[in-house]
């Protein structure tokens, strides 16, 4: 540096520590570091001060090469991190003393478990006394059981991987587990992942998977019961069933067969292998996507045979994504038609209600119409208000009492027609209600006519 310039600390700090590691490495890369860390650390100085660099080493040929350079400023920052860890973990003979110390490896491990997440901490100290320190946080629920034995197969992983032959494990309850526990702590509720050694969102040995062991016992298990080992159930009734049950079946070398008046016996399937059956012949190399009645057909044909393969086939067929999107569109309509025939007059009546309407005398704006589909007689009477009393009245008063009790009643469905009280006085004189539905209105077709 020139002279008559004041000296930054920030150069002594680094030349402190550069002096601290200089007997252990080479001099070049030292040298060359010396000049290109301070540089990008204390840019400010450099950049208001000229700066001299004075050294008795050939540092300006190496620098003055652009391939060279390069690759001596990496090996200088990464032998200046080599040294750094060597001299921080390399004990002197003083600290180990002149007799032979102990060879054990000590790990130190502690788990904290929360809520929603989980931490261990672990501490490996060497027979030298040097320590490694490792925490990473659990990120899943997990008991404390579970968090202690995370933190042993680290601890574990951790001396294996120093070629530890002799190792001491201390849990949580050790007074000596301090730092472990800290660890642990820090890892469970610290959700920086720049200050944690890893984060782990599985536990480290997989859950068994636990697997229901289904029984043996299906439909087929008491018809078989009964022809070979004579079982039966004890009450009287279901044992006269199985009995005319199993007279339908045939038992042969350990395998169900049922018996068929026109057809050769056909092997019983449990349902595992039902399932299996139905998939092949409806979707395998020659299944051809076949409905639910041609299904039973090719499968029966085959010469197979379980009691709900009716209703297994239409399931099956429903639920197909194949069937779904490319089958014909159904032309037929979801419920039954509803014929609208009149064989004599005054069988049929159609029940609608127009308005309202401009306010006449007694505050009539309404009309409720009834119409004959025979002979196209139209009854109607104005009203004020719309009540399910009112529609009733009129009923009964214009059609009921001067052309007798119909047959059938043909409505939309307004809630003064379609209500409890309305079906039960229909009910009572032994009249059908049939509404229209709101998808095709014209269904009452004939009081919209009259209307």
């Amino acid at each position: 540096m020139s002279e008559g310039l004041p000296r930054p600390e920030g150069l002594s700090h680094y030349s402190s520590i550069i002096k601290s590691v200089r007997a252990r490495r080479r001099a070049v890369p030292i040298l060359s570091g010396v000049p290109t860390h301070p540089s990008r650390k204390l840019r400010h100085y450099f950049q208001v001060h000229v700066i001299n660099v004075v050294t008795d080493h050939l540092l300006k040929k190496a620098m003055n090469k652009l391939e060279a350079a390069g690759r001596l400023i990496q090996n200088a920052i990464k032998a200046q991190a080599l040294a750094d860890f060597i001299a921080e973990f390399t004990p002197s003979y003083e600290d180990l003393g002149e007799g032979e110390y102990n060879k054990k490896w000590v790990v130190h491990v502690d788990g904290s478990s929360t809520l929603y997440a989980g931490g261990i901490g672990v501490v490996l100290q060497s027979p030298e006394g040097d320590k490694l320190k490792y925490k990473a946080r659990l990120q899943y629920q997990a008991t404390n059981n579970e968090v202690e034995n995370e933190a042993i197969l680290k601890g574990l992983e951790l001396a294996k991987s120093v070629e530890a032959d002799s190792i001491l494990v201390l849990g949580d309850f050790q007074e000596e587990n301090v730092e472990a526990n800290n660890l642990a702590k820090e890892a469970s509720t610290n959700e920086a992942v720049d200050e944690l050694d890893a984060v782990q969102y599985m536990p480290s040995i997989d859950l068994p998977e636990m697997l229901q062991i289904k029984g043996d016992e299906n439909w087929m298990t008491p018809i078989m019961s009964y022809p070979k080992d004579g079982r039966l159930p004890e009450e009287k009734d279901e044992a006269r069933k199985l009995k005319v049950k199993s007279a339908r079946y045939i038992l042969m070398d350990e395998v169900l067969y049922k018996k068929g008046f026109s057809q050769p016996l056909l092997r019983c399937l449990a349902p595992d292998e039902a399932n299996y059956m139905l998939r092949e012949v409806h979707e395998g190399a020659c299944g051809n996507h076949s409905g639910a009645r041609s299904l039973v057909h090719k499968v029966i044909h085959n010469g197979f045979y379980w009691p709900t393969i009716q209703a297994d086939a239409k399931a099956y067929v429903k639920v197909c994504d194949q069937c779904q999107r490319f089958s014909n569109i159904p032309r037929q309509p979801a419920e039954y038609l509803t014929p609208m025939m009149a064989p004599w007059p005054f069988r049929q009546w159609g029940l609608d209600i127009l308005g309202p309407f401009p306010t006449g005398t007694r505050q009539m704006k309404f009309l409720v119409v009834g119409i004959d589909y025979f002979t196209k007689w139209v009854e109607a009477e104005p009203l004020a208000k719309i009540t399910q009393q009112n529609v009733k009245n009129f009923f009964w008063k214009n059609i009921v009492c001067r052309f007798g009790v119909p047959r059938v009643l043909v409505s939309d469905n307004g809630r003064q027609f379609d209500n409890t009280s309305f079906r039960e006085f229909c009910e009572q004189f032994g009249m059908k209600n049939h509404y229209s539905s709101p998808s095709h209105p014209q269904a009452n077709g004939q009081a919209e006519v009259a209307n």
